[in-house]
């Protein structure tokens, strides 16, 4: 914040905030530092990217308009307001159970609230249009840090897409569920071989060695390099970097070179744009509101005169060609209007000149404001300039600059890889979670015979239960009464409780499964008795059951997944708070992660096995003709009999003509031509 006063720029003032910071971040002034802060309404750390609102900040909030009735940041200890609505006596079973209820529902709005309030500040303060984002026909899309492109379908998750969507009064979306996530890293080591190739590898030779236990190898450019690479340009201010960078662009462009201009943002390759239409300097520009002219673009940057503004060249794939005129006349010149956080998207700028032996230069501008130099500078680099302060519009020029501006990169880069690192480490928690689910997801879907699969759900469900109601070694504990109550609840079976007496945890799970199974069965062999009176030509109903019974499983596992990765998200966002318990986050989220996947595990094989039981091969409109077409038969028959005809006289034939023509049903026109449903029709007339 403080560049936007323009504070960095005058080398003693700088010093004094570097002081400033030093002497806060020491342990025995952190209680000086709380009282500075607390005066804060919020604290914005632009080199870790977060924020913080402060009690102040809070305050303010509530005190704010509609805000001031409702506590937005006070959650509840859920655990303590329970016991006191216990120890109430004025309450009975009931009204307990209301008001733990209702103050469940409070608790839930209050984080929703929480939430979206933070993600709100996010959305305002450390997202910006054209930086992070773009706006186009009402639709906000994500810009790539490293390409400069568009990702159209990609949406910021936890609500953060929404709440931009709200600050650039664009329509709001639903929220995007998550079916499926993994790591780019999880994601290669999937394959058996692994291997790559770019320009700019040896940078990251570490981080590939270290997670992908690859090698990098340089190889020799197949022409010698030509490209002259001057040592960057420093200016105090951005102010004189920009003039500097136009008189540069005069002085290249009045020879007749090409010039390819390299910015970091979309929002300052249009500000640059609008400095060369002032200076009727001709020019195209390439960035993630323009992509889809990329080729042509490309295309036309190395002609003789030409200028190109482009934001991130990293990632386009694609070379300069230059003509041979181009070629005697010094080749492409590249300009970095800034220095990137990472030295391989400037390594990528400077490599679209020079191709395969062509002549070309660079050069890149820096000013003390750029967020590299404000945020992540050497101390010494504040007092080397307290010394040599350079007269305006004069740049500084040095090996040592380079050294220093180079040592901020890897900074910054070793930053980033301890946290793709920190990232993989929790993704490998999950990624054991996630071979787990997908191997039995395989499995059903390669599976010739799901019923199979099936009977297996429903031995591991009364597995379960047995363990759940059955603790080993605490016979006293045993709950045969609750465990029979649970089985003929969500199964069509009958139990009687002295069936389990003096019986072993062995022969209980046993004695229960093969009821359980044998009612499975029985519901198969109904299924397959409907399907036949419907259609008698039918000759695959195995089939039919199994893919049924495939699709049942498939659809809950997928159902409960999607609520596991939710829960799991919200267990990542939190779990670092354990920290202030001097407990290790990754630790607390291997342990509590496991615990997750264990409750998983059983409630999907619960769940499974109650929806085997739920299904149903014909629809329920189908199901309740062939139950009054029965219906009609008997009574038909029952006529039959009383008439004193005998079962066998050619009258039996009348239900057989019922069955071939079904009954009108309920919502069906009625036969008898007058236009309206047959339940408000020839149906009333029945019922009646």
């Amino acid at each position: 914040a403080f560049s936007h006063l323009g504070l960095k720029e005058n080398p003693d003032l700088r010093a004094q905030i570097e002081k400033w910071e030093t002497y806060f971040y020491s342990e025995q002034n952190k209680e000086e530092k709380a009282q500075a802060l607390a005066d804060l309404y919020i604290i914005v750390d632009e080199r870790a990217s977060e924020y913080e609102l402060t009690d102040k900040g809070m305050q303010e909030w509530m005190a704010s308009g509609q805000n001031s009735e409702s506590n937005d940041f006070e959650l509840f200890d859920l655990g303590y307001e329970f016991s006191k609505i216990d120890q109430d006596p004025a309450l009975n079973d009931k009204q307990k159970m209301e008001q733990k209820t209702k103050l469940q529902e409070e608790d839930a709005k209050r984080k929703e609230r929480a939430h979206n309030l933070r993600q709100l500040f996010r959305a305002h303060l450390l997202m910006e249009k054209d930086v992070d984002y773009i706006v186009v026909d009402s639709q906000i899309i994500i810009i790539d840090e490293n390409t400069g492109r568009p990702q159209p379908g990609r949406r910021f998750s936890d609500g953060l897409h929404q709440a931009i969507e709200a600050k650039e009064n664009c329509p709001i979306q639903r929220e995007t569920q998550t079916y499926a996530t993994v790591t780019l890293q999880n994601y290669f080591r999937m394959y058996e071989k692994l291997s790559g190739m770019t320009g700019t590898a040896i940078t990251e030779a570490a981080e590939f060695k270290e997670i992908y236990k690859l090698s990098v190898l340089e190889v020799p450019t197949y022409c010698p390099c030509r490209r002259a690479d001057f040592d960057d340009k420093v200016y105090m201010t951005e102010r004189e970097k920009y003039t500097a960078i136009l008189k540069e662009i005069n002085e290249v462009h009045a020879l007749g070179r090409p010039i390819l201009i390299g910015t970091e943002s979309v929002e300052i390759s249009e500000k640059l744009s609008r400095i060369l239409k002032q200076n009727h300097l001709s020019h195209s520009i390439l960035n993630a509101k323009n992509h889809s002219k990329e080729a042509e673009i490309i295309a036309e940057a190395g002609k003789k005169g030409s200028i190109t503004l482009s934001t991130n060249m990293a990632g386009r794939g694609t070379d300069i060609k230059l003509t041979d005129e181009v070629k005697t006349l010094g080749g492409l010149h590249v300009i970095g209007t800034t220095r990137h956080h990472s030295r391989r998207i400037d390594r990528q700028l400077r490599g679209r000149s020079g191709r395969l032996g062509d002549p070309g230069s660079s050069q890149f501008f820096v000013s003390f404001e750029d967020s590299l130099m404000r945020l992540f500078a050497s101390p010494r680099l504040t007092s080397m300039l307290q010394r040599f302060r350079p007269p305006e519009g004069e740049p500084i020029s040095a090996k040592v600059l380079n050294k220093s501006i180079e040592t901020a990169q890897k900074r910054i880069e070793q930053r980033n890889y301890q946290i793709r690192k920190h990232t993989l480490e929790y993704d490998d928690v999950m990624n054991k979670q996630r071979r787990e689910i997908y191997s039995f997801r395989n499995d059903l879907l390669s599976a010739e015979n799901t019923l199979s699969l099936a009977e297996n759900v429903l031995q591991e469900a009364c597995a379960f239960l047995v363990k759940q109601y059955f603790p080993e070694t605490k016979e006293k504990l045993w709950n045969i009464k609750g465990y029979l109550e649970w089985l003929m609840l969500h199964f069509p079976v009958t139990f009687e409780e002295k069936a389990f007496e003096n019986q072993e945890l062995s022969a209980i799970e046993k004695i229960s499964s093969a009821k359980v199974l044998k009612a499975f069965q029985d519901k198969l062999l109904y299924q397959k008795e409907l399907i036949l009176k419907i259609n008698p030509a039918e000759t695959e109903i195995d089939r039919l059951l199994n893919e049924v019974v495939r699709s049942l499983l498939t659809r809950k596992i997928d159902q409960l997944w999607q609520e596991h990765l939710l829960n799991i998200d919200h267990l990542r966002n939190d779990v670092h708070l354990r920290a202030h318990g001097q407990r290790d986050p990754l630790i607390e989220f291997k342990q509590e992660a496991f615990r997750l996947f264990a409750s998983l595990s059983q409630k999907l094989t619960i769940e499974m096995a109650k929806d085997l039981f739920r299904f149903e091969m014909i629809s329920s409109e189908q199901k309740r003709r062939l139950e009054d077409t029965l219906k009609e038969m008997r009574l038909t028959k029952d006529r039959s009999l009383a008439l004193g005809q005998d079962e066998e006289s050619p009258s039996e034939e009348a239900p057989k003509t019922i069955v071939t023509e079904p009954k009108t049903g309920r919502n069906e026109l009625c036969s008898c031509g007058s236009g309206k449903k047959f339940k408000k029709c020839c149906g009333l007339k029945e019922l009646a």
